[in-house]
């Protein structure tokens, strides 16, 4: 019931917030206005088929089904293939911080350094990067931005998976120094066990209980920087009918279909916590 109560707030909300804009009109409010619109904007809800935008470029109206549905499978491609490899490589790394001492010495110095710099600073620079490498060798290694033979999927992910990687390796290596110096651990290497052991026995399963709890923060921080990375790509995504196609029932059903699969996500990794750690609750 809660779920459900949850869901129905969600979306009122989404409404109401995909309707703003019609608030102001001339720099005045325009409370009549707006509640016109979000009457209009919530009788889509039943026929969503009906809905339209127009081409900016053929400045042609069309109908947002099917036409949102490629645009939706490319950014959804690009958040969750970054979140993946962002997991995958911030255990590695973790364990690499838990075994080497050289590496986690020069992490925390740099990471002095990073905690700075705003997440999405990391863009730019990799672009840069890419850039510099073609001036220098004459080779491209990634296609950095959509064009209409070639679409940027390789790199844009990558890009992407940077931010969740910087923020998943703090976090990690905050709960990993917790865990080394917790009692148990240190009962445990009295009894003469190796770090390998104790890492693979004791402290992983804890850090991915960690991880999963605060894996709401992490998918919407990827989110935020994934609106703009598609600008700076060029990609043909969601951020294109938040931007360029503001009309409310578009907005409406962007921030819907976004809504969709993350909370599907965020259903999943509870079920796995739950069954990790056979306590019942949400993230």
């Amino acid at each position: 019931m809660t779920k459900l109560l949850n869901i129905i707030i969600t979306i009122i909300t989404f409404l109401l917030i995909a309707c703003t804009p019609s608030l102001f009109e001339n720099q005045q409010f325009n409370i009549s206005k707006y509640i016109r619109t979000v009457k209009k904007t919530s009788s889509y809800i039943f026929h969503p088929q009906d809905i339209t935008f127009t081409n900016k470029i053929s400045n042609i109206d069309r109908n947002l089904f099917p036409f949102f549905i490629e645009p939706l499978i490319n950014s959804l491609i690009i958040l969750f293939s970054s979140l993946i490899i962002a997991f995958i490589f911030s255990f590695i790394f973790t364990y690499l911080l838990y075994s080497n001492k050289f590496i986690k010495r020069y992490y925390v110095k740099l990471n002095t350094f990073l905690s700075i710099i705003p997440d999405i600073f990391y863009i730019p620079f990799a672009i840069s990067l890419v850039v510099i490498f073609y001036q220098y060798t004459d080779i491209l290694l990634f296609n950095i931005a959509d064009d209409y033979q070639n679409k940027a999927i390789v790199f844009p992910i990558l890009v992407l998976s940077i931010i969740p990687f910087v923020n998943s390796s703090t976090y990690l290596n905050s709960i990993l120094d917790d865990e080394s110096n917790s009692n148990y651990i240190q009962f445990s290497k009295s009894k003469g066990l190796t770090k390998k052991e104790l890492f693979y026995h004791h402290i992983l399963r804890n850090l991915t209980i960690s991880y999963l709890i605060n894996f709401k923060h992490i998918i919407w921080i990827t989110l935020s920087s994934l609106l703009l990375l598609e600008r700076i790509f060029n990609i043909h995504g969601l951020s294109s009918f938040i931007f360029d196609y503001g009309d409310p029932e578009v907005l409406f059903v962007t921030f819907i279909l976004i809504y969709i699969p993350i909370s599907l996500s965020l259903l999943f990794i509870e079920k796995i916590i739950t069954r990790m750690t056979g306590i019942q609750g949400g993230l």
